[in-house]
């Protein structure tokens, strides 16, 4: 009867922030992200009907509805829309706004499968369904996160990706998972720990670390004892395993069943629950150590299906992780520019793989059953920075809190610096090594604002960490020798789509989101921030003359350049959106936008 009790108090809590008045509010911001993003994409095509009131009109003659709000528009085809000016009518009738029935109505546009329309719905749901969470729990305001540490920030942060409309589905969490795992829910949970069979694991490690280091490093020395005590129970020599963590919901969703063979041969060993407690980081399958922030984060493979993937990790890619780490810090680490600017790395300093065999011996290519085992661990910034600066994700700088107040504004304020100031640090912080590295080494990041750490001195930017380094980075159309066992992260696309970098990473999924603000909030023209980078960019390559063959054949300043749209790669295949081995080719390109440098220089 207690558990019952118990349970019904569980399943109460877990639906307890879903009421319609914020429900309409959320819609309406769905809503304005849906009319915005496929609009950007040109799947939507949507008229101006009255300059003087920046009013617009999206129709569906077939169904007689038509949406009509104001927006003011920008460069790079953006619409920043009002979502309380948004008017749904059908036959004449004003209609309720519902973000799932807008997907429905233009499901012809979209061109989406029959087959994916249904996990799309279930990804637009349970995005509504997260927003409506952090509309109705007590979170900070913009300028009380002044104040906040890190991981309050961190779990602060409402919009997730910017460019992607269905960005929070994490397929696969329940309502009570979504309470625990979330990370908008900020709740601290310990990792569970087994050992795996050496002959059916990679581990792999940075030359500073070895195994044992990292197992005493990550546990205490009477949990170490327990878990040998738990090893030498079961009559196992302990040399034949290494012991790593999994994510809860993993564990209990996938590895008991998927690898239930494996653990009655005792190739896993189940060894007990973590002491250290974790909060998961807004890449979700990341877990930032609470009880000790000194210790490193633990990546571990996740299972669900979140925003065009399955969240797992590869054991393969694992094998090849801390080496490239490595091998990245080597050559960037005594760049005399970038120790200016201030930009570091986290690395990865560690990771390991559990081998399906039966699945590898099966199916050549990669699947996300060959991804479910795998965990690395990367360095925390916390003890990377003085006792004068703070740290943040560049999400943050995106953050609109619920009364419609953006922390950027806050900040500007705060630093006492005019609002061009403060953009050129953010730019000499975030853009201009991005731009040196490309231009130097061939060298692409992953640059989007979570992957970014920025630290701040005074409510300033005075530098970065990268992180996400093995998955995401490439050595592009280039010379640079590099080790073979690493050679994966050396390929050659198209001289354009590498220049296209620049354009969709930064200037589409950054740039394009922070103009907006800055002109609502503190009167920072589009025009102004457009100048702004293009003299940077220049004043940049006039310092480094040496490149000036590469800035002719990658120039920055072309007049037009290739959309690639996000959310129809994820329509198109929302398991799998890209082929991480030959992304280009996934690629999907929807005509030239104009270049807003070229826009700036120029005019039109």
């Amino acid at each position: 009867m207690m558990k019952n009790k118990q349970n019904n108090q569980i399943y109460a809590e877990s639906i307890q922030y879903l009421e319609q008045a914020p429900w309409d509010k959320i819609n309406r911001h769905l809503v304005k992200k849906i009319l915005t993003e496929f609009r950007h994409e040109r799947i939507l095509s949507i008229e101006l009907i009255d300059e003087s009131e920046n009013l617009y009109l999206f129709s569906l003659p077939e169904l007689s509805i038509e949406y009509q709000f104001k927006a003011i528009p920008y460069f790079l085809n953006h619409l920043e829309i009002d979502a309380n000016s948004i008017v749904k009518k059908k036959q004449g009738k004003v209609q309720a706004i519902d973000a799932k029935k807008l997907i429905l109505e233009i499901r012809n546009q979209l061109e989406i499968s029959d087959k994916l329309l249904p996990i799309y719905l279930d990804e637009i749901a349970a995005t509504l369904s997260s927003r409506a969470y952090k509309e109705v729990t007590p979170r900070p305001s913009a300028k009380e996160l002044l104040k906040a540490d890190f991981q309050t920030i961190e779990s602060s942060m409402d919009e997730g990706h910017p460019v992607f409309v269905a960005n929070n589905g994490r397929i696969g969490f329940d309502s009570i998972d979504y309470l625990l795992f979330a990370p908008e829910c900020a709740h601290l949970s310990q990792l569970i720990w087994i050992a795996v069979n050496k002959n059916r694991t990679v581990f792999s490690h940075h030359t500073s670390l070895n195994y044992e280091t990292l197992i005493q490093k990550e546990l205490s020395s009477e949990l170490i004892n327990k878990f040998q005590e738990k090893l030498d129970s079961l009559s196992v020599n302990s040399e034949d395993y290494y012991w790593m963590p999994v994510h809860e919901w993993q564990w209990r969703e996938k590895i008991t069943t998927r690898y239930a063979g494996e653990i009655a041969s005792q190739d896993i060993i189940y060894l007990g629950v973590g002491e250290d407690s974790y909060q998961p980081q807004q890449s979700i399958r990341t877990f930032f150590n609470h009880s000790h922030p000194e210790k490193y984060y633990v990546k571990m493979s996740l299972s669900i299906l979140n925003m065009g993937f399955m969240r797992g990790l590869s054991p393969y890619y694992m094998s090849g992780t801390p080496e490239i780490n490595e091998w990245l810090e080597e050559l960037i680490g005594q760049d005399s520019l970038l120790k200016e600017y201030d930009f570091r790395l986290l690395k990865e300093m560690a990771a390991i793989g559990f081998k399906d065999l039966l699945m590898e011996e099966a199916i050549k290519e990669s699947i996300p059953q060959k991804k479910m085992l795998s965990a690395l661990w990367r360095e925390s910034p916390i003890h990377k920075i003085s006792q004068q600066q703070s740290i943040k994700s560049m999400t943050s700088l995106l953050h609109i809190d619920k009364h419609g107040n953006s922390f950027l504004n806050e900040l500007i304020l705060a630093s006492n610096l005019s609002t061009e100031r403060w953009v050129e640090k953010f730019l000499q912080a975030y853009f201009l090594p991005l731009l040196h590295c490309f231009f130097k080494y061939d060298l692409l990041f992953m640059p989007h604002a979570e992957n970014l750490i920025l630290i701040f001195e005074n409510n300033i930017p005075v530098g970065a960490f990268m992180k996400d380094i093995a998955e995401e980075i490439g050595i592009v159309n280039s010379d640079i020798k590099i080790p073979e066992s690493i050679s994966r992260i050396k390929y050659q696309m198209t001289e354009s789509t590498k220049l296209n970098y620049f354009f969709l990473d930064i200037f589409d999924s950054i740039f394009r989101f922070i103009i907006p603000i800055l002109d609502r909030d503190l009167g920072f023209k589009e025009i102004e921030f457009w100048t702004l980078v293009g003299n940077l960019i220049e004043t940049h390559q006039e310092n480094h003359p040496e490149f000036k063959e590469k800035y002719q054949r990658y120039n920055l300043f072309i007049e037009f350049f290739e959309l690639n749209a996000l959310n129809r790669l994820q329509i198109r295949n929302n398991i799998q959106m890209l082929d991480l081995l030959d992304q280009e080719s996934s690629y999907q390109f929807v005509g030239k936008l104009k270049n807003p440098l070229f826009l700036a220089k120029f005019g039109n």
